[in-house]
């Protein structure tokens, strides 16, 4: 049973696994297709493709020391609406994009917003609405786990 489920109730746990769980969904989706689009379409190669994908990464480290900065300040329902309205915004702008588009109007701030939605939404379920106590204890989890994965390889 869910810790998270005791202390906020069973509404806001489904609420924020659920948004996390379609977020990430589309996440993958615009990583996946987004650089297969760039090389398929656009004949760009590898180094190139990493080039256009760069403003993921930029604006995720961005994004978290923000997040770091306001998670204890700002409600959840608000970090929340802001991640699932970046993901909406991110969606509806690569949906609409044409082939010939420009890199600048479309896939830009549509790898921006995607990254600040996954980031935001990351944040809020695993580590405002969860104990510290039970985040050491996923950590312990996850070292354990290595650690008898590394005797079998």
């Amino acid at each position: 049973m869910c810790l998270i489920s005791w202390k906020y109730g069973w509404k806001l746990t489904v609420q924020l696994i659920g948004t996390c769980c379609l977020g990430f969904m589309g996440f993958s989706a615009v990583s996946f297709y987004l650089a297969l689009y760039l090389q398929d379409l656009k004949h760009l190669s590898a180094l190139e493709v990493t080039v256009q994908l760069l403003p993921m990464v930029v604006s995720g480290v961005l994004v978290n020391v923000v997040c770091g900065l306001v998670l204890h300040r700002v409600s959840n329902k608000v970090l929340t609406g802001i991640g699932a309205l970046a993901y909406t915004a991110s969606f509806l702008i690569l949906s609409f994009m044409k082939q010939e588009a420009s890199y600048w109007a479309f896939i830009f701030p549509g790898l921006v917003l995607v990254v600040v939605g996954a980031d935001i939404q990351f944040n809020v379920t695993n580590v405002r609405s969860t104990p510290i106590s039970f985040l050491f204890l996923i950590f312990l989890q996850c070292v354990l786990s290595l650690r008898v994965l590394a005797n079998f390889i």
